[in-house]
């Protein structure tokens, strides 16, 4: 990966864009400590490898499925975003 790339600062809307979710959903994910992210005062921001890290599934947890999660929508984008991931690889 690029190191640029992995190092960039999203914000919280910036990730919901991404995700093609609301940016309350992400707001839960960090409230819930499943998304870490960066504070400056009373910004937050998300760094690109983390998110990277979310959407494969790090830090012990499983990477989300489609169809496995009570919002089967979100994990639905998700799975795809994590699949066009892999393509590019």
């Amino acid at each position: 990966m690029n190191a640029n790339r992995t190092d960039a600062l999203l914000t919280v809307e910036e990730v919901a864009r991404r995700c093609h979710v609301h940016v309350g959903t992400v707001r839960r994910h960090i409230a819930a400590g499943d998304l870490r992210v960066v504070r400056f005062g009373r910004a937050v921001r998300i760094r690109e490898r983390e998110l990277d890290r979310f959407l494969e599934g790090g830090a012990g947890r499983s990477p989300i499925e489609p169809g496995t999660a009570p919002g089967s929508l979100l994990a639905e984008r998700i799975g795809t975003l994590v699949n066009r991931k892999k393509q590019l690889a």
